[in-house]
């Protein structure tokens, strides 16, 4: 198990995999997550702001059912992100946390090829997007994104990062959003997001 370590290396790497150009609207990338809607009005991206939209899949219908790789084109703006789904296949759940809460320590799961490297990036939810990678694919945090640190993929396919969380009441009520973005040699894949809100369980 690795625990939150920031490193001038950590660092380093995450400004490497954040620090990329935008690329045209009409540029088509994929994304990881599942489907949430509101009773099929508004339909977004669980544990983000982004708003999904198609004309090809059922979105409604995919909602509780796991999660997606979905292959999208960017057509929002960075107050109203929205995504355009082409098309939609079946992944595996990459990435998830479980509760926040002050004082308390929580655990980062991040899945990927053994002997990979996840690293591991924390935001609020109001600050989710979509920032296009070219070559990997969408980012949904945005560049100011905490890293929080890295794990190894172990044999079992699955790496596991600490956090403790700090006792402050400003915490308190914030919903944030994790992404992990784990690199295998000279590959790098974008989890799906997942989302806790700070609690006070004592």
């Amino acid at each position: 198990m690795d625990h939150y370590r920031p490193t001038m290396n950590l660092t380093h790497i995450a400004f490497s995999v954040l620090s990329f150009s935008t690329l045209a609207l009409a540029q088509t990338f994929t994304v990881r997550g599942e489907v949430e809607s509101n009773d099929g009005q508004r339909i977004r991206m669980e544990s983000t702001r982004v708003l999904l939209e198609s004309s090809a899949v059922n979105l409604v219908a995919l909602e509780d059912t796991g999660y997606y790789r979905f292959r999208v084109e960017d057509v929002g703006t960075p107050g109203q992100p929205r995504l355009r789904v082409l098309s939609a296949e079946r992944d595996r759940d990459r990435f998830g946390f479980e509760r926040l809460a002050i004082g308390q320590s929580t655990f980062f799961e991040v899945a990927g090829t053994p002997g990979a490297r996840g690293f591991v990036f924390l935001d609020t939810f109001a600050a989710t997007g979509v920032t296009v990678v070219p070559g990997i694919g969408g980012w949904l945090l945005s560049a100011n994104a905490l890293p929080v640190g890295s794990t190894a993929i172990r044999p079992d396919g699955e790496g596991t990062l600490r956090l403790d969380v700090p006792d402050s009441a400003a915490l308190l009520g914030v919903r944030f959003t994790g992404q992990a973005a784990v690199v295998d040699g000279d590959r790098v894949v974008f989890t799906n997001p997942g989302a806790q809100t700070v609690r006070d369980i004592r």
